[in-house]
């Protein structure tokens, strides 16, 4: 899989193709040796201004595939994820980076930090996924999936968010991450709507700069895809000790629905985001099956709302 990027110079009315920034290629497996192709997911994007210049962080999950295999057969032991900062999205492609390692993370692929070994909650992370960054004053966040393992079997209805923070200063290899707690998973999941468990959460913030936080209700499917019920905008009341905001009977702010009226004859829609200078207000991915030739395909589509 690769990771490529596209940009809008005039609030998203148009766009414009900027080139690749992850791409697959061949490369010796370092522990066994063996050819192996990466592949890059998940990619997460977040510009802070800094004394009147913008700074682009990102962060993106890094894995092995093996050819003619299950593409995520080596996920865990051959994963993590990859930190970079530059002046630029598009030189993000070739900026240093940190490995964020993850509890099953082979020592062969040189992890700077191991996400799994700050806490005893995070004991049983042997994989973490979907990593969203956004910055608060001159702290880093990052909120990261926990793929819940028991054994060697993932358990995904106990899958959770952890928020961790860092101080990005000097040599990126050396930053220091501080694991905050537990934002959000099953019990939230199931007081909002019932379902097992969310997925593809990434951060937003409204025209007055509060944080949202952007995601997918999520049951596990009946195919290698998780069945999604579109997605949410919630509110976020702190970072520093992960909470949702509530109203005044204890409710979770929900400040969006989105959802699609081919919603229950597929897998659902994938992803959305926003940015409140965009004219498109959320932008939501359907993904859809039924095409004899594509196969999979997504299609991006403008909501106008604007939380």
């Amino acid at each position: 899989v690769d990771i490529h990027l596209a940009q809008s110079n005039d609030n998203g009315n148009h766009w414009t193709y900027a080139g690749p920034l992850w791409q697959s290629h061949s490369i010796k497996n370092p522990v066994s040796g063996a050819e192996n192709f990466t592949s890059y997911e998940v990619a997460n994007i977040w510009p802070q201004n800094q004394n009147g210049k913008t700074v682009w962080y990102a962060i993106h999950l890094y894995y092995l595939a093996k050819p003619n295999s299950f593409i995520y057969s080596q996920l865990g032991g051959y994963s993590y994820f990859s930190l970079s900062m530059a002046s630029s999205p598009t030189e993000l492609a070739n900026a240093p980076s940190q490995i964020l390692g993850f509890g099953g993370t082979v020592k062969g692929l040189g992890p700077d930090v191991n996400l799994s070994s700050f806490h005893s909650d995070l004991a049983n992370c042997t994989i973490w996924n979907e990593p969203a960054l956004t910055m608060q004053g001159n702290t880093l966040y990052l909120a990261a999936q926990c793929l819940s393992a028991s054994g060697s079997k993932l358990v995904p209805e106990k899958n959770f968010y952890a928020i961790f923070s860092t101080r990005p200063q000097g040599d990126i290899k050396t930053w220091q991450w501080q694991y905050r707690g537990k934002l959000a998973g099953p019990a939230e999941a199931a007081e909002l709507e019932n379902h097992q468990f969310w997925v593809q959460l990434d951060f937003a913030k409204k025209t007055d700069g509060t944080l949202l936080a952007i995601l997918t209700p999520s049951e596990v499917g009946n195919t290698e895809h998780d069945k999604h019920y579109g997605c949410r905008v919630l509110q976020i009341a702190s970072l520093d000790s992960p909470a949702l905001a509530r109203d005044a009977s204890g409710k979770l702010i929900v400040l969006a629905s989105i959802t699609a009226s081919d919603l229950m004859t597929s897998v659902g829609p994938a992803a959305c985001n926003y940015e409140p200078s965009a004219t498109t207000g959320i932008i939501m991915t359907r993904r859809l099956s039924n095409d004899p030739v594509q196969g999979y395909y997504w299609t991006l589509h403008k909501t106008g709302l604007k939380p």
